[in-house]
C-alpha cells in the first residue's frame, strides 16, 4: 500500500522502463493503444481488433505476429493505462481486498475514453448479473456486424 512494489511498474503493450526502473510512455506503442481503445468505440469486436492488427502489420507485446484475445482483453480492463495500478483485483468479486494506486506512471488514454470503453464491453456482454451475485446468459452475443 505504501507504493513500493515492483508490481506497480511490470511493464505493459505501450509503457518502457527507464534507467531507475519506472514505466515511461513508449509513443509508438502508445499510438497502437490508443487506437486499439478507439476501434472498440468505434464498435469493432476482439476479433476485429486482432484482424486490424494483423493488417497494420502491429506486433504483440511479445513479438508475435498475431494478438490473442486474451492480451487484447486484458489490456481493456488495465487501469495502467489511465495511469494507475490495480493490484490484487479479482474481477468477479467487488469487495476482493484489492488496491488502486492512482497516478503511479503517465497516462496514454484518458480516464473518460478507459470509462467509454468499459461500458461498450458491458453493453456487449452477454452475461447479465442479478442481485445476490447470480449470473445468466443473454440469447445473443454482441456481433460487429451490421
Amino acid at each position: 500500500m505504501n507504493g513500493t512494489s515492483r508490481l506497480y511498474h511490470r511493464k505493459c503493450y505501450g509503457y518502457d522502463h527507464d534507467k531507475e526502473g519506472y514505466l515511461v510512455i513508449n509513443e509508438k506503442k502508445a499510438t497502437v493503444v490508443r487506437q486499439i481503445f478507439d476501434w472498440v468505440l468505434e464498435g469493432n469486436s476482439i476479433v476485429d481488433l486482432r484482424k486490424q492488427l494483423e493488417q497494420h502489420k502491429i506486433a504483440s507485446l511479445r513479438g508475435k505476429a498475431k494478438w490473442s484475445k486474451r492480451a487484447l482483453k486484458t489490456m481493456l480492463n488495465n487501469e495502467k493505462y489511465i495511469g494507475h495500478a490495480h493490484l490484487f483485483k479479482d474481477n468477479d468479486n467487488d469487495d476482493d481486498g484489492s488496491y488502486l494506486s492512482r497516478d503511479k506512471h503517465p497516462a496514454i488514454i484518458s480516464e473518460n475514453t478507459f470509462e467509454m470503453v468499459q461500458e461498450e464491453k458491458q453493453r456487449r456482454s452477454n452475461l447479465v448479473r442479478f442481485d445476490g451475485g447470480k449470473k445468466k446468459r443473454k440469447n445473443h452475443k454482441y456481433s460487429s456486424t451490421k
